[in-house]
């Protein structure tokens, strides 16, 4: 028992320190990706099918054939501005296009449309090519690297500039890439609050909420965080520190370095005798991951104690009866 307990220790040990850990998939499909599958480029269609032609971006109408990626749970994108993206190939525009393999030095990437590979998880992607034998992408850089697609041996000098691209059996040369580690642990902003237990207004007066606000982030990001009063009256009573009357009064968004802590200000006007609650809400520009103050901050506008504001008894028309006649005694 202990025996086969230390092969599934060592076994998962091994599966962690490979890419095959993160599960990349790629494939080639008519028309449309299977659910949790993500387009990353299409090819027009040739005979035999699949056989290779010019490029397109995803979403461009036209071309059958679409090269769909996945990887357990994980979205992935064909854009290039998210973190841990690489270069699957370049276009010359955005349909119809030749392609171009991605160039060592980035200066000589000559076509202007690249099609990435990217994760929201921030897996780190590297994308290769089989620019000579073998041309096969585990026998050329290991088993976790995926075939995404290949391309016809053309101008191999110039990254095989104005080649066509099929998928992985239609050329020789193939576009291998592999999933690794997070650029960074992506994690949702974190929410605290310095207001112990119930926030008393005085009616009339005005409170303060005090809120921490963290980037659990090793990158610099843009949190948005959103407040919300319960019952509306008390939203419309509530506003960040410097905001009461622009469009920021309910909603604010802080840079925040890595690692990064702010405190801000809620104030909260005493409108009318009413109990309610603020909720906040706190999200990373960066990941897209949301996280809210549970509980939320429960408040209470409230008369005051020392005889201002204070409520006066309900009187029946007996008791306004006696108070006249205590009045004209007095006079």
């Amino acid at each position: 028992m202990k025996k086969m307990l230390l092969i599934l220790i060592i076994s998962a040990v091994a599966a962690l320190s490979s890419g095959d850990a993160y599960g990349l998939e790629c494939t080639t499909r008519l028309n449309n990706c299977a659910g949790g599958e993500t387009a990353i480029f299409r090819f027009n269609n040739t005979s035999p099918l699949f056989s290779g032609g010019h490029a397109a971006i995803w979403n461009q109408t036209g071309y059958v054939n679409v090269i769909c990626c996945s990887q357990p749970g994980d979205v992935l994108y064909s854009e290039c501005n998210h973190l841990g993206s690489d270069i699957v190939l370049n276009l010359t525009s955005a349909n119809n296009s030749h392609v171009q393999l991605k160039a060592a030095n980035p200066s000589s990437n000559s076509y202007g449309t690249s099609v990435c590979l990217a994760a929201q998880s921030t897996a780190a992607f590297d994308c290769q090519s089989t620019l000579t034998p073998p041309f096969d992408c585990a026998a050329k850089y290991g088993a976790d690297y995926k075939c995404i697609a290949s391309v016809n041996e053309t101008n191999a000098a110039f990254w095989r500039t104005n080649a066509h691209v099929g998928d992985c059996n239609a050329y020789p040369e193939k576009i291998c890439c592999k999933a690794g580690p997070p650029v960074f642990s992506i994690a949702p902003p974190i929410i605290t609050a310095d207001s112990p237990g119930e926030i008393r207004v005085l009616l009339g007066g005005q409170g303060r909420m005090i809120l921490k606000i963290r980037n659990p982030l090793d990158k610099d990001d843009k949190i948005e965080v959103i407040s919300t009063g319960n019952p509306v009256k008390l939203h419309n009573w509530i506003w960040f520190e410097g905001h009461r009357y622009d469009e920021n009064k309910n909603k604010i968004v802080l840079e925040l370095g890595p690692g990064e802590e702010r405190a801000i200000a809620i104030e909260i006007y005493g409108g009318e005798i009413l109990p309610g609650s603020i909720s906040i809400t706190a999200k990373s520009t960066r990941t897209g991951l949301e996280s809210s103050l549970s509980p939320s901050q429960s408040v209470s506008i409230v008369y005051s104690e020392d005889g201002m504001n204070v409520k006066t008894p309900d009187l029946s028309w007996p008791g306004f009866a006696v108070l006249a006649v205590i009045g004209a005694l007095l006079v």
